[in-house]
């Protein structure tokens, strides 16, 4: 189907594109000045890959020669790249959910715009005269709805972290339940109907609203601003150190080192974007939070960042190891539900529980969005919250909401990354078609 949609002329197949440094194509000013900005956003999406993402780029490799030889085509080439770049999307998918699907996706996404303008400006006519003006603001058009479909899977996606962030941590009677014990088995004890309890983080639209109500109309994006410079200064830290690590450890070691020692570095910021996200509007910005959090209160939840940080980089190692044993179909399809299974058992419930010991030190001047009590149910106050106490307070009940806004959440934080890179290609074939 696609191969229909290719120029047949060899005069107007269009060039496999370098895998070295972008550069910009001959052509006039107009997708020349749009090609540099599409080149700047991959390589600025290089350094908020998650991982080892911006060391390791399968999404841009060019086609084998063999392939290039038979079917040298702007779709081959793109379909090409999309199935290459499924493991990193993957792997980074179980390292931070939801927004690591993002990341990925829109760099493949921003790759495959910057083919469109280099093959279609490096394309002319067959008198040899240049392509005519009016498809300059055809490519500009075509870029303008990429960068707003890509605003628009970021925020989506930010909003349900939020979601999982608020129902992982939300307990009306959190101080009244034992720890240890199923919140079913301790309310009928003490009498209290764990049923009739009202939980806010209940329905999705249901909290939407009250954030809404609580914070305004951008309240479902609080704390964006802090999270985005949380997550480059800490991937950015993050690559440099692995480079550094590489020459003595390099693979594997590197990678588990180089983030549990980033990620122990960056625990105050990590537990202050938390803290944004699960209280009431503040005058203070994220930056004057941050100063006046204490390290001697974010040193409290290291030993949790630490656990969840060796649980989520063994987990992606794993898939990782599955994931480029071979390019077969059963070893991607091992490998998927792989990823689907260990996340699902490991690294939500990690992420769950590590959200409740950030919140378990919430400063007392400080109301939360959602009803929750600090002590999570500890019968001694003087302690600070493990993660096995606030893995423990989770209860029963309590892992099946989060497991239930997860199902709600799961197929459009799937859909979206897929859906925009699909429709990359489509744009591209189809003005690569009538451009012609």
């Amino acid at each position: 189907m696609f191969e229909l949609l290719a120029p047949k002329d060899p005069c107007l197949r269009p060039r496999v594109r370098d895998s070295g440094p972008h550069h910009i194509p001959a052509g006039s000013t107009l997708p020349t000045t749009i090609f540099g900005c599409c080149a700047f956003v991959d390589s600025f999406l290089v350094s908020l890959s998650f991982g080892e993402a911006a060391l390791e780029t399968p999404d841009i490799t060019p086609l084998p020669p063999s392939t290039i030889n038979n079917t040298t085509t702007t779709s081959a080439i793109l379909l090409h790249r999309f199935d290459s770049a499924t493991t990193v999307i993957m792997i980074h998918s179980v390292g931070e959910w939801p927004l690591g699907t993002a990341v990925p996706a829109l760099r493949v996404g921003s790759e495959m715009a910057g083919s469109l303008l280099e093959t279609t400006t490096g394309l002319v006519k067959r008198g040899g005269y240049p392509r005519e003006s009016k498809m300059d603001y055809a490519a500009l058009a075509i870029m303008i709805v990429l960068v707003l479909l890509a605003a628009l899977i970021f925020a989506i996606l930010y909003t349900a972290r939020i979601l999982i962030t608020l129902t992982a941590i939300e307990d009306p009677t959190a101080a009244y339940l034992p720890l240890g014990q199923s919140d079913h088995k301790a309310a009928a004890v003490l009498g209290i109907d764990t049923e009739a309890r009202h939980y806010i983080t209940s329905s999705l639209f249901g909290t939407l609203r009250h954030l809404r109500s609580e914070g305004g109309f951008f309240a479902p994006w609080r704390g964006f601003n802090a999270h985005f410079f949380y997550l480059f200064a800490h991937h950015s830290i993050d690559v440099i150190s692995q480079n550094l690590l590489g020459q003595v450890f390099p693979g594997f070691p590197a990678r588990i080192i180089s983030g549990l020692a980033t990620s122990l570095v960056f625990g105050r910021f990590a537990m202050v974007c938390t803290h944004i996200v699960i209280s009431k509007p503040q005058e203070a910005t994220w930056f004057t939070r941050l100063r006046s959090t204490p390290w001697s209160t974010a040193r409290k939840t290291l030993p949790a960042v630490a656990i969840v940080t060796l649980l989520v980089n063994l987990t992606r190692e794993l898939v990782r190891g599955l994931a480029t044993v071979g390019v077969d179909g059963p070893t991607r399809l091992i490998a998927t539900l792989a990823a689907c299974l260990l996340f699902l058992g490991i690294v939500l419930p990690a992420s769950a529980t590590l959200a409740r010991v950030q919140a378990s030190h919430l400063p007392e001047n400080v109301e939360p969005i959602v009803p929750f009590d600090r002590t999570f149910g500890r019968s001694d106050d003087s302690k600070d919250l493990t993660f096995v106490e606030a893995w423990k307070s989770m209860g029963m009940h309590g892992w099946k909401r989060v497991a239930k806004m997860f199902v709600k959440l799961a197929p459009v934080a799937v859909a979206l990354p897929v859906i925009f890179v699909y429709g990359a290609i489509f744009v591209v074939i189809a003005y690569n078609k009538i451009s012609l």
